[in-house]
C-alpha cells in the first residue's frame, strides 16, 4: 500500500487500525496518528468545558461548567432563603418591641384620661395654661369653664392638654410603623427585593430605637411629685424624703437612744463611800 492510500486514512480508522496493520512509512503513520489523538482529546476537552459533554474524561466534575452552574444555583438559593429567615425573623422581633411600647402607652394614655378633668356631662377636659381643652382640643367658654376651673380646684394635678397630645401622637407613630413593616414584609411575601426589605427594616429599626432613645433622655427628674412614676405601681415609687434627710434622721435617733441609755447606766452605778453616805456599823 503506497503512501496515497495511507493519506485516505480518516483519523478514526488510524486510532481504530492495529498498529501492525498500518500502511506506509509507519513514522509518518506515527505522527498522525498522535495528531489524530490530540485532535480527539483537544476536541473533547472543548466539549466538556462548554457543556457539549458530561463524559467527564478530560476535566473532573468539579470543573464541568454545569455542574458549577448547578452549585452556583444552588448556593444562590440557599442565600436567598437564609437572607428571607434573617430578615422575617428581625421583622419579628422589631414587631414583638413595637407591641411592647404600644402596651406601655396604651397603659399611660389610659392614665392620662383617667386623670382629666370629668365635666358632669361625662366630657373629660384637659388642661391647657389658663384655658381648657375637651378631647377634641376645643377651648371651653362659659359657664362649662367655670365648671372646669371649679374642679381643677379640687385637682390640681389634672392632665394637661400637652400630655394627651404627646401620648396620641406617640399612639399614632407606633401604629404608623407596624403599618410599614407589616407591608414590607407582605411586600416581601409576594415575591419583592429581599434586599430592599432588609435596608428598609434597617432604617425603621434605627427609627424605632431613637424614638425610644429620645424619650428615655428626656423622662424628668422628679423626687417628691405626687404622681411621678405613677404608671410603675409601688414598687417603684420614690420617697419624698430626700435621702440625706432620711440619713440623718435615722442618725439623730441612734444618738437620742445612746444618750438615754447611757444616763441610765449612770444611774446604776454605785456611789463612793464619803460625806453624805451612811457609816457602817
Amino acid at each position: 500500500m503506497g503512501n496515497d492510500d495511507d493519506d485516505n486514512l480518516t483519523d478514526d480508522l488510524l486510532l481504530e487500525m492495529p498498529t501492525e496493520a498500518l500502511p506506509g512509512d509507519l513514522s509518518r503513520l506515527w505522527t498522525a496518528r498522535a495528531a489524530a489523538i490530540h485532535n480527539r482529546e483537544f476536541n473533547e476537552l472543548v466539549a466538556e468545558l462548554t457543556g457539549a459533554s458530561n463524559s467527564h474524561l478530560m476535566i473532573f466534575r468539579d470543573q464541568d461548567p454545569r455542574v458549577k452552574r448547578q452549585r452556583e444555583e444552588e448556593e444562590t438559593r440557599r442565600r436567598a432563603a437564609q437572607e428571607m429567615q434573617d430578615y422575617f425573623e428581625r421583622s419579628d422581633r422589631l414587631l414583638a418591641r413595637i407591641d411592647e411600647q404600644e402596651r406601655i402607652i396604651a397603659k399611660r394614655r389610659q392614665q392620662i384620661e383617667d386623670n382629666a378633668i370629668k365635666l358632669h356631662d361625662g366630657r373629660r377636659v384637659y388642661v391647657d395654661g389658663d384655658q381648657y381643652r375637651d378631647e377634641n382640643g376645643n377651648i371651653l367658654q362659659g359657664s362649662v369653664r367655670d365648671e372646669a376651673a371649679d374642679l381643677h380646684r379640687g385637682n390640681p394635678q389634672a392632665s394637661t392638654w400637652q400630655e394627651k397630645k404627646d401620648i396620641d401622637d406617640r399612639y399614632a407613630a407606633e401604629k404608623r410603623l407596624r403599618q410599614k413593616v407589616l407591608q414590607d414584609r407582605d411586600a416581601a411575601e409576594r415575591g419583592g427585593d429581599v434586599s430592599y426589605a432588609n435596608d428598609k427594616l434597617t432604617a425603621e429599626e434605627k427609627e424605632f430605637t431613637a424614638k425610644v432613645e429620645a424619650r428615655a433622655q428626656q423622662a424628668p427628674t422628679d423626687y417628691g411629685s405626687s404622681d411621678y412614676m405613677a404608671s410603675y405601681g409601688d414598687e417603684y415609687q420614690i420617697s419624698t424624703v430626700p435621702a440625706f434627710t432620711k440619713a440623718a434622721q435615722q442618725t439623730s435617733k441612734q444618738t437620742d437612744n445612746q444618750n438615754e441609755t447611757e444616763t441610765a447606766q449612770t444611774k446604776m452605778v454605785p456611789q463612793p463611800l464619803g460625806q453624805g453616805a451612811p457609816k457602817l456599823g
